[in-house]
């Protein structure tokens, strides 16, 4: 068995709540190192946090994946410093830890028992969760921001369409033209869709209406923004092999860069 310096770590909003283990212990020493506390250690997000967990000089850094956001700085940070990154999936911490009896929604057991999962795993890499490159990992971090874009939109055009029902009932069907968001929105004129709302029927445009249509382009333009940076990292020459095989099903860019995102890479 290797002998490593292991830093189990349970990542918090700003803060890692981490131990220090270098060999796994007995499950008689597991209980007493989470009763004394003293083994125990807090960075925060910062430089300096930073610096003091790098100054052990630790080989391994293990977390669980479940907070993205969380985890992202330090699972950067660390992997450029040289530092190992070993991810353990939930059902497999949380059943690893109730074998060694610690307690449950506890961020101290948590590190401890994540210290001690990777430290009796070490040497069978299928018992950790797949750690991404950097590219894929990007790939999928795009692929996430625009999952979170599509869910914004959709309850910002329910309400506006229902709005409009009574405001301006001659466009109901206009309303999936672009020009006509926009123009709500102020970005665009349009004779057209002035001359409706002066001659509307209903009740008449509202500010807070116009309002949710800026929100609403403003967030497409942002999608545009996220779909050209994961056209751009499909261009990578790792995913020429895949990228050939959906191209034969004449897959778009956005649709090959979002499934690739998921499984990538394939063994």
């Amino acid at each position: 068995m290797l002998t490593q310096r292991v830093i189990g770590a349970d990542a918090c909003n700003g803060r890692l709540v981490c131990i220090l283990l270098d060999s796994l212990p007995s499950r008689e020493r597991v209980g007493e190192i989470y009763r004394d506390k003293v083994q125990y250690f807090d960075v925060d997000v910062s430089a300096k946090g930073l610096g003091y967990l790098l100054s052990l000089k630790p080989d391994v850094l293990v977390l669980e994946p479940t907070g993205v956001n969380y985890i992202k700085f330090w699972v950067t940070k660390c992997a450029e410093a040289g530092v190992k990154i070993a991810l353990v999936g939930h059902k497999e911490s949380s059943r690893f830890r109730d074998n060694l009896k610690l307690p449950d929604k506890d961020d101290e057991a948590d590190a401890l028992a994540l210290a001690c999962y990777y430290l009796e795993h070490q040497a069978d890499p299928i018992q950790f969760v797949r750690v991404r490159d950097d590219v894929t990992s990007q790939l999928r971090d795009c692929a996430l921001r625009l999952k979170h874009i599509d869910r914004i939109q959709s309850p910002l055009i329910n309400r506006i369409k229902q709005d409009l029902a009574w405001a301006m009932p001659e466009v109901s069907g206009s309303i999936t033209a672009v020009l006509f968001w926009r123009w709500l929105a102020g970005y665009a004129g349009s004779a057209r869709y002035d001359k409706l709302e002066i001659d509307t029927c209903g009740l008449g445009t509202t500010q807070n209406m116009k309002a949710m249509a800026k929100i609403l382009v403003d967030l497409w333009a942002q999608k545009k923004v996220v779909e050209a940076e994961m056209i751009q990292l499909l261009q990578h020459p790792q995913f020429t092999a895949d990228r050939a095989v959906m191209k034969r099903y004449f897959l778009p860019d956005i649709a090959q860069a979002i499934i690739i995102s998921q499984y990538y890479p394939l063994d």
